[in-house]
C-alpha cells in the first residue's frame, strides 16, 4: 500500500495540472491578425519595377535579395505591365502583393511617348503611317 506522501505527491500533481489547464482556459486567445502595410511616405516616389536596380528592389516592404534577383529576371523574360503580373514570381503571395501595391509602379522599359513608338513601329514594319 502506498505511504501517505505518495497520495500526497498525487493530490499535489493533479492539483497543479488542473490549475495550469484553469489558467490556459481562461487566458482568452485573438485570432491571428495579418501585419496591415505601413503607412506610405507621401513623398516618396513609387519604383518602377521594370527599371529599377536590385538595390531598390531589395528596400521594398518583404522583398529581399533574392526574390528581388527573381523579379529581375521574371521581367527579363517578360515586363511587368500591372501588379497581377508580379504574382509570377515565385515567392509573391498575395500579402506581398498587398504591401507593394502602393510602393510600385510599371513603366514600361525603354518606350518613349505613344507617337514615338507608333513611328518606330511603322519603321519596323515597313509601313507608313497615315494618320
Amino acid at each position: 500500500m502506498a505511504s501517505p506522501s505518495h497520495h500526497q505527491a498525487a493530490a499535489l500533481v493533479v492539483a497543479l495540472l488542473a490549475a495550469a489547464a484553469l489558467a490556459g482556459a481562461r487566458t482568452p486567445r485573438t485570432p491571428y491578425q495579418p501585419p496591415e502595410a505601413p503607412a506610405v511616405d507621401a513623398g516618396a516616389e513609387p519604383v518602377d519595377l521594370n527599371t529599377a536596380d536590385l538595390g531598390a528592389l531589395d528596400r521594398l516592404p518583404g522583398v529581399g535579395p533574392s526574390l528581388a534577383a527573381r523579379i529581375v529576371a521574371a521581367r527579363q523574360r517578360r515586363p511587368f505591365r500591372s501588379l497581377a503580373d508580379l504574382d509570377r514570381v515565385p515567392g509573391v503571395g498575395p500579402a506581398t502583393l498587398r504591401r507593394l501595391a502602393p510602393r510600385v509602379r510599371f513603366g514600361p522599359p525603354d518606350a518613349g511617348p505613344p507617337a514615338d513608338r507608333e513611328a518606330s513601329n511603322h519603321a519596323e514594319n515597313g509601313t507608313q503611317c497615315s494618320h
